[in-house]
């Protein structure tokens, strides 16, 4: 024999998961993406959801240069082209892997480690930065 074969047997998945303690632990993504386009960014989010693989492990977060008094329907246009689930923001939402994000009209985004932040424009009117607003918060990989 071997020592290859006198090596202990790891136990079997099924075991290891039979006797988990409590709920599974929230998978927080290794990376999250953000992506920010123009009000006429549509067919760039969906060329790109259309070739991305729903299991990269990734998170995407989108933000859209949106009119603050209209209702998105970025999320209904952009489900059918991709298998991940596309949520519409709320406030301290926990970012998971494999999920797409969009900011919600009238909305600045942030993020803080893996939860996602709302609060009203710091502008009333006029300039709106959303964009630059979520990748100037956004940790870096060090955080």
């Amino acid at each position: 024999m071997t020592a290859l074969h006198n090596r202990p047997q790891e136990p079997a998945l099924a075991d290891l998961v039979s006797t988990q303690i409590g709920p599974p632990a929230v998978l927080s993504p290794a990376l999250v993406v953000g992506i920010g386009a123009s009000a006429g960014g549509l067919e760039s989010f969906i060329a790109f959801f259309t070739n991305m693989p729903a299991d990269s492990g990734l998170a995407f977060v989108l933000i859209q240069h949106l009119d603050p008094q209209h209702t998105s329907l970025l999320p209904e246009l952009l489900a059918p082209h991709t298998l991940m689930p596309v949520h519409t923001i709320t406030d301290q939402m926990r970012v998971a892997p494999n999920n797409v994000y969009l900011i919600p009209p009238n909305k600045t985004l942030t993020i803080n480690r893996e939860f996602l932040g709302l609060a009203p424009p710091a502008e009333a009117h006029g300039h709106r930065l959303p964009i630059d607003c979520l990748l100037y918060t956004s940790p870096s990989p060090r955080d």
